[in-house]
């Protein structure tokens, strides 16, 4: 709030403007109630910091002489002896704790309550007051009766007449805050000699600005024993440029805002207690009365306790409601959790099971740049475009937006259908680029004011012109059309039990496919070791029978006749395909452990290097191979792709029957910037059926008895298997008769 030096800010000469209520220093008075004393000690050893102005009026001697002593020079030695002996023992802390009533100057006892804020220790002198002797009797009462109400209405209404009856106060509500900090009387209980009723009105943000807020958010109890009596100034008003922080003190001064306010209300003393839910103020408990009303310790002690418990059983009894509803709708929950948790969401039956949750004129689901919708709701652009100007500037705990006044954060420009009067979002990851939405049409609805929301006097007064309260509370009744039906706190319990049992979900399946990993990984390591186990101890008496068949076949073979020269042949060439399959056996197990270095190459070396390694089979086919020339530059791991492109060449040249085929080797970059190659052939092609088999591990399409036997079924098996090393892809286009092409993106 800009007073000017904040240090020097003081009840007494501030001035509160339209512009400026809601920066109020509320904390920093400067000032207190006169019907009591302050003084401020320091820690260490007890000497006064701060004085309240009005000393002299309790026998003390004034601010300037105050300053210049010590604790105990200040009271009477008996008593400030006690009084210090209290301070050192007492484990104070922020919350004001009543010490007793002492002597502070001959026949003037008075009550004195102490709290410490950092190291300052606050002493608080107030005129003595007592408490009927049946407080703690009643006040047991009204405690064991809220234990029993599990409704938060029931509650509130149990609540305001309870302490209605224990303290005698004029008026007792219960307030409960809504989402923009207005507030509406949920609960109210009068004595005989009120006849205004605030049941059911609701007021609006700036009656309880968000200064006074925060201090209820941290204080239990606020009383302003009489609203119309002249506050005092403390002395000084700062130390070195600091203020006095008086958020925890009993005596703090009022808001001149705030006296003016009951006076309007006709209302002379008030009492305040907060409620808190999840440690979040949720409401207050504000009593009046109409004239001056000093609470005693013990009652001050009631309205403490009152607030704590009342705090508990609220935090208990939506706890229930929440996981009432919970349970009610825990399939679905569970349902809508499942769907959004898997790699594919099917997005028809998550919107159907969104429907089903909340009530909702339309539901979405966005996945990165995808949006789909089913109802009410914006296009993908606008709703992109919202995200990205509103949602990820929200700065929040958790990824969960809510609103049901959306007109009052869209601009014309995001364009949304108009009959939109909230949504709410929860978002499955911290940026909000996967959510659920939930939309809500607008609703007419009529809000009972307690007073005009919409007045606000400004007058000039000693300090120049300032803010005023209205002075009328008359029932104003507004009819508002922009806004959706609010969204209730269970609704967001129930979204938010969803986010967690995807993320449990998520996780569990995330420990599954690490399990699911490691066996396989496992396996691929024994798989490896077989293999290469295998292929060595295998390849031993192969090569023995290949070599005594050889011997056999050169020494004795003049011995055989045709039919056993022929067997002896075959029984070589058997041994060679066997030595043959286990090599390349070897080479396909190599392929996961291989480790990638990859680099950036033209792919016409590529080529040049592929066609030199299959030169002589070029010639013996007689073949013709025809090279784009503007191949693009391929980037990967250099051996794989050079490997890849032989591959697919050398199966050109074997599977043709053409005196002397074609082939053709072209490429490109498509739009993402990945290089595609193909190698296309005029040979026997591969029928349409076999499209997909063919790249499986020993599938072959011929027998060993047909004039194409020289494969072993694991050449393109270890093409695949090289082209998914890279993330890549290979296609296949082939007419049966006509010829094949292999188109490689990598």
């Amino acid at each position: 709030m800009d007073k000017g030096n904040s240090a020097e800010y003081s009840v007494l000469h501030g001035t509160t403007t339209p512009d400026n209520c809601d920066r109020e220093p509320v904390n920093i008075p400067g000032c207190i109630c006169p019907h009591g004393f302050l003084l401020v000690l320091s820690q260490d050893d007890f000497k006064p910091l701060w004085v309240g102005a009005n000393s002299a009026d309790f026998g003390l001697p004034v601010p300037e002489e105050l300053l210049q002593h010590r604790l105990k020079d200040v009271l009477p030695s008996s008593e400030a002896a006690r009084l210090t002996a209290l301070l050192r023992d007492e484990a104070l802390t922020t919350t004001p704790e009543w010490l007793g009533e002492f002597e502070v100057s001959p026949g003037q006892r008075l009550d004195i309550h102490a709290h410490k804020l950092r190291d300052r220790i606050y002493l608080e002198f107030e005129p003595i007051a007592r408490s009927d002797s049946r407080l703690d009797v009643r006040l047991r009462q009204l405690l064991s009766s809220l234990d029993q109400e599990l409704d938060t209405q029931k509650f509130c209404e149990a609540l305001a007449e309870g302490l209605q009856k224990l303290t005698g106060l004029d008026r007792v509500m219960a307030y409960r805050f809504a989402d923009d900090w207005s507030g509406e009387v949920i609960a109210e209980a009068t004595s005989p000699r009120e006849p205004v009723r605030f049941l059911g009105l609701r007021f609006p943000a700036m009656d309880i600005p968000k200064p006074a807020r925060d201090i209820y958010s941290r204080i239990r109890v606020r009383a302003l024993p009489d609203s119309v009596a002249e506050p005092v100034a403390i002395y000084p008003i700062s130390r070195q440029g600091e203020p006095l922080d008086m958020t925890h003190c009993i005596l703090r001064g009022a808001s001149e805002m705030y006296s003016e306010y009951l006076a309007n209300m006709g209302i002379l003393s008030s009492v305040t207690a907060s409620l808190q839910s999840r440690g979040n103020l949720w409401g207050l408990i504000a009593c009046h009365h109409n004239e001056p009303f000093f609470l005693s310790p013990q009652q001050r002690s009631s309205f403490e306790l009152v607030s704590q418990v009342a705090s508990i059983q609220l935090d208990r009894m939506l706890t229930r409601r929440n996981e009432r509803a919970a349970r009610e709708l825990e399939e679905v929950c569970v349902r809508i959790a499942d769907l959004a948790s898997r790699q594919e969401v099917p997005e028809e039956k998550l919107l159907e099971k969104m429907n089903g949750l909340l009530e909702a004129d339309g539901v979405a689901y966005c996945r990165d740049e995808r949006f789909y919708l089913s109802g009410l709701g914006p296009t993908a652009d606008q709703w992109h475009y919202f995200r990205r100007r509103h949602l990820l500037a929200q700065e929040s705990q958790e990824p969960l937006f809510c609103t049901d006044q959306f007109k009052s954060l869209a601009t014309p420009k995001e364009g949304w259908p108009a009959e939109i009067g909230g949504f709410l979002c929860l978002g499955l990851s911290e940026d909000f680029s996967e959510c659920l939405i939930w939309f809500r049409k607008e609703v007419v609805r009529e809000i009972k004011w307690g007073g005009d929301p919409h007045e606000k006097v400004v007058k000039v007064g000693k300090h120049g012109a300032r803010l005023h309260p209205r002075k009328s509370f008359e029932t104003y009744v507004e009819t508002v059309a922009d806004r959706c039906k609010p969204w209730a706190e269970e609704e967001l319990y129930l979204v938010r039990r969803v986010r967690h049992q995807r993320a449990e979900l998520l996780s569990v399946r995330a420990n599954e496919l690490a399990a699911v990993n490691k066996r396989l990984s496992q396996a691929n390591e024994e798989l490896d070791a077989f293999a290469t186990i295998a292929s060595h101890d295998l390849k031993e008496p192969i090569r023995g029978l290949s070599n005594y068949t050889k011997f056999l076949t050169a020494d004795y073979g003049h011995l055989f006749d045709e039919d056993g020269l022929h067997m002896l042949r075959r029984m070589s060439y058997l041994t060679e395909k066997m030595e043959g399959l286990l090599e390349s056996l070897l080479e396909y197990s190599k392929l996961n452990r291989s480790e990638l270095k990859k680099s950036e190459r033209p792919l016409r070396e590529l080529v040049d290097h592929a066609l030199l390694f299959l030169d002589s089979r070029v010639k013996k086919n007689s073949a013709t191979i025809v090279v784009q020339p503007d191949l693009p530059r391929v980037y990967g791991h250099i051996p794989f792709v050079e490997a890849i492109i032989t591959n697919l060449i050398s199966n050109a040249l074997k599977y043709s029957r053409r005196e002397s085929p074609t082939i053709e080797i072209s490429g490109h970059v498509d739009e993402n910037g990945r290089t595609v190659f193909s190698v296309k052939d005029d040979g026997i092609g591969i029928p349409e059926d076999k499209h997909e088999v063919i790249f499986d591990l020993l599938v072959r399409l011929h027998n060993h008895d047909d004039e194409f036997d020289e494969g072993y079924g694991v050449g393109l098996a270890v093409v695949k298997k090289m082209v998914e090393r890279h993330n890549g892809t290979i296609e296949i286009q082939s007419t049966l008769g006509e010829g094949t092409e292999f188109i490689v993106t990598i």
